[in-house]
């Protein structure tokens, strides 16, 4: 899909910008893996805030066509003269310790990945006629974007509630222009903090269902 879309955009000489902000996070990387693309009209973007824990450090870097190195540093000028001397620093060490220094802590993302996902489908299912699967993607990034039921689709209103009554926040997905979904970061917590989460989570999902029915 992205080597077309680069084909298409070459073909009508249009700019391609690539976002790479998640490119070790491919959770299947045998058959979704992260594919990252170049040609004369394609500018990378890659950062440093997920992969490398350093969210808000405004660090990262881009691979761009050499023909416009004068115009980006134009724009380089009037945004941010330079990244914190600091940053910098920590973002070479972090490029060069690699992907390998980032697998260690991607591994311990599998286990919040699979209960959370798991105490969601719980929820919708023994409380829902159907057997829909309510997760959409899923392969990569840090959070989940799951389907409500038919009978619970005011995602403001359920977010309002999973706070208000059970002291756990999620995003809604009007937020991220897909109404009648919910997004979860799996990212945030280990341990015993983990786990009353996705309980936490589980009792609110389960007492909306019932209420909405």
């Amino acid at each position: 899909l992205v080597h077309a879309v680069a084909d298409l955009t070459k073909k009508y000489n249009a700019w391609l910008i690539m976002d790479n902000t998640y490119e070790y996070f491919a959770w299947d990387p045998v058959n979704v893996p992260h594919v990252c693309v170049e040609d004369d009209h394609i500018i990378n973007i890659f950062s440093m805030s997920k992969a490398y824990g350093c969210p808000g450090w405004r660090i990262g870097y881009i691979a761009y066509p050499p023909r416009i190195r004068g115009q980006l540093q134009k724009i380089q000028d009037t945004v941010l003269i330079t990244p914190p001397q600091i940053s910098q620093v920590f973002a070479l060490a972090a490029i060069k310790a690699g992907k390998p220094w980032v697998q260690k802590k991607l591994d311990t993302l599998h286990k919040p990945r699979t209960l959370i996902s798991q105490a969601v489908h719980r929820a919708f299912r023994e409380n829902h006629d159907d057997n829909t699967h309510f997760l959409r993607g899923g392969d990569g990034a840090i959070y989940f974007l799951f389907s409500l039921p038919k009978t619970l689709q005011d995602d403001y209103a359920l977010t309002r509630d999973l706070v208000n009554n059970h002291g756990i926040a999620v995003i809604p997905g009007t937020a991220c222009g897909a109404p009648g979904t919910i997004r979860i970061c799996y990212a945030n917590l280990s341990g015993d903090k983990l786990l009353d989460a996705i309980s936490r989570l589980e009792r609110g999902l389960t007492a909306a269902l019932i209420s909405s029915r």
